[in-house]
């Protein structure tokens, strides 16, 4: 029996409908992609561009981020999209994802630590990462799954836009309490 993304197997009736809603999400993917560069470009799908008629289109974000990026997605799914500002010196509560998403850094650096005060990374405006979510089961959190988000500016706000993708009923952000030690001033 062929191997499934996963690494599992499974019967021949599950496999056609998991690879059915395999290519149903490749093919939303692949429709928002194209959607945004026709938005995007010059000429078509504007204002006032052939084809396209009152639309005013504003590009909130574009940044590169490194691969491999890969997203399985068993059931229906929700993408959520939000626009978080960080006030100079704010943060998020210590936190993990039940899913995949992407962060991209419009405005000011942000800054991402794991429990042990391991730095994940600083990202200035301008740069974003993909972040694969939690790994382990819903009843087991690690430490790596853990982290915080911080503007480390005294005197700039930050501005992040985060998409996620999760499964239909699954939040976007899980606090953990107790809140772990903090690694910054």
């Amino acid at each position: 029996m062929p191997r499934y993304l996963n690494g599992g197997t499974l019967p021949a009736f599950r496999r056609a409908r998991e690879w059915h809603k395999l290519r149903w999400v490749a093919g939303a993917i692949v429709t928002a992609v194209v959607a945004s560069v026709l938005v995007s470009w010059p000429g078509t799908a504007s204002a006032h561009g052939p084809g396209g008629h009152g639309l005013t289109p504003v590009v909130e974000s574009n940044v590169a981020v490194e691969g491999p990026i890969r997203i399985n997605v068993r059931d229906d799914a929700n993408v959520i999209t939000t626009h978080i500002t960080v006030a100079p010196g704010g943060h998020t509560p210590w936190h993990y994802h039940p899913g995949p998403h992407f962060v991209s850094v419009r405005t000011g650096t942000v800054v991402v630590y794991e429990t042990d005060c391991t730095l994940r990374g600083t990202f200035p405006a301008g740069t974003g990462f993909f972040d694969p979510g939690s790994t382990s089961p819903s009843h087991v959190q690690i430490s790596r799954d853990i982290h915080t988000l911080t503007n480390p500016s005294t005197t700039e706000a930050a501005e992040v836009i985060i998409t996620d993708i999760r499964e239909q009923g699954r939040p976007p952000t899980i606090p953990v309490s107790p809140q772990p030690s903090s690694c910054f001033p």
